[in-house]
């Protein structure tokens, strides 16, 4: 018996979808969730999360164990990619229980398409932004005062994120995510960047930082939750704010614990001090967005605003550190040509050969970013393609149902070439194959994985995460 189901969506519940299993899922609970099942446990209220995603539940599945539980209300938590099983489940839910059950949602996609109720009546109420403070506030006017909470809310932004409860890491079993092996964390939250395609300014702008020291106490607690020592950092910049980062880092090597984490940042945002003090901490990869090799493109299309001697520089330090360097590229801008686009292609290799791993798929539009707008008004996608998708009109699957982004003059076709040419061209070297095995050899569990996306680029030509 339960107050309170949080549930993570599989992208779809068809038994179609069933089939595909290469689409998108975690290989971590999503932190979001542990964050809103601790305010919950810290009111007095009963939780369980249950990620679907990767474990491919079926729809009775799932529907049983609610009987089980007989929740009070279940609250989902969506991307765009998942929106689809969310309306598929509450539907079902709704036709079994009526207004029993209250239903809510919460996540990235209402926080960028906030005429979803009036389409999807199955919800009885829905929050935009952060959520953590207001879905409490509806908790407690829900179960404990008995009101009937319905409608569209603005979830009030946490000012202080050290005043959040950790996490309830206690309430998901690792054993159900076979590729576990970094526990998500975060730092900050907000970024106050405009890139074009980014859907994050639906959901918040403002930084806000938590103290070192309560993030090293939750290190502890996730070690001694899951037995790893290793970490993703979460933040969409982890570098932003470079005091609070040397802050950090000198009170994780203060601490005398030993761990390993990866984070996202710009190539803008680290120098030379700073990667040596996060190798110290323990910082073994950063994740760079670099999202065109064509400057145009990447400062006056995409805003990202850094040079190309900026990547090289941000990629070369990495390397001399001891600091694993990814990069990701997209191909398809507005007004992109065909030449702008081999720039892409072949930038990876030109601007330096000091990358572990290189990403590149074709531009994804979705609700909340600029080139949403864009790809609206220029009709490379309908304005209700988000209900499409909804009702199974595109296909099952979110990877290969949602449009990609196509400027005027190229094709889809032209896109997937360029991304498979790109990949063979970094990863079909002599010489990488030579750095893979010999990182590897100390690494197995790491070794099968690069089989494994050795054999997908191969047949496949894209990496088996990514499209």
């Amino acid at each position: 018996m339960s107050d309170i189901l949080l549930i993570y969506p599989s992208v779809s519940y068809t038994a179609e979808y069933m089939q595909i299993k290469d689409d998108i899922f975690l290989n971590h609970p999503p932190l979001g969730m542990l964050y809103l099942a601790a305010m919950a446990e810290e009111k007095g209220f009963s939780v369980k999360i249950y990620d679907t995603s990767g474990d491919w539940w079926k729809l009775n599945k799932i529907m049983e164990t609610i009987k089980e539980e007989n929740p009070k209300m279940i609250a989902f938590s969506c991307l765009t990619s998942n929106i689809r099983g969310a309306c598929q489940l509450s539907k079902k839910i709704r036709e079994e229980y009526g207004s029993q059950i209250k239903i809510g949602l919460g996540g990235h996609h209402i926080s960028c398409d906030q005429s979803f109720l009036d389409r999807y009546p199955w919800f009885d109420f829905a929050i935009t932004g952060e959520g953590e403070l207001t879905f409490i506030e509806i908790t407690e006017k829900i179960i404990r005062q008995k009101k009937d909470v319905k409608g569209l809310f603005k979830g009030e932004t946490p000012q202080n994120l050290d005043e959040l409860p950790m996490p309830a890491r206690h309430l998901f079993d690792i054993n159900r995510y076979p590729n576990f092996s970094l526990n998500p964390i975060i730092s900050t939250r907000g970024c106050p960047y405009d890139c074009l395609f980014c859907s994050r300014p639906g959901v918040s702008r403002k930084v806000r930082i938590r103290s070192p020291k309560l993030i090293i106490e939750e290190i502890k607690k996730a070690i001694a939750a899951t037995g790893k020592n290793k970490f993703m950092f979460l933040d969409d910049s982890f570098t932003i704010n470079r005091n609070h980062t040397v802050s950090l880092c000198n009170e994780i090597i203060n601490s005398g614990v030993k761990i390993k984490f990866n984070a996202m940042t710009r190539v803008d945002l680290v120098d030379k001090e700073l990667l040596q003090l996060m190798k110290k901490a323990g910082c073994i990869k950063l994740l760079f967005g670099v999202e065109s090799g064509n400057e145009r493109i990447r400062n006056e299309v995409v805003k990202k605003r850094v040079s190309d001697e900026q990547i090289k520089n941000a990629f070369n330090l990495c390397w001399k550190n001891g600091i694993e360097a990814d990069m990701f590229l997209m191909v398809g801008f507005p007004n992109e040509t065909h030449e702008e686009i081999m720039d892409t292609v072949r930038f990876p290799l030109k601007i330096t050969k000091r990358i572990n791993m290189v990403g590149i798929h074709p531009t994804v539009p979705l609700p909340g970013s600029a080139i949403w707008s864009e790809a609206i008004n220029e009709k490379i996608i309908p304005e209700d393609l988000i209900d499409k998708y909804i009702r199974g009109e595109l296909g099952d699957g979110f990877r290969k149902a949602w449009p990609r982004y196509v400027p005027k003059g190229l094709d889809i076709k032209f896109l997937v070439e360029a991304r498979n040419l790109a990949n063979k061209m970094f990863y079909f070297r002599p010489s990488y194959y030579l750095y893979r095995l010999l990182k590897d050899i100390k690494d197995m569990e790491q070794l099968r994985n690069d089989f494994k996306e050795f054999f997908s680029l191969l047949y496949y030509g894209r990496s088996s995460w990514g499209d």
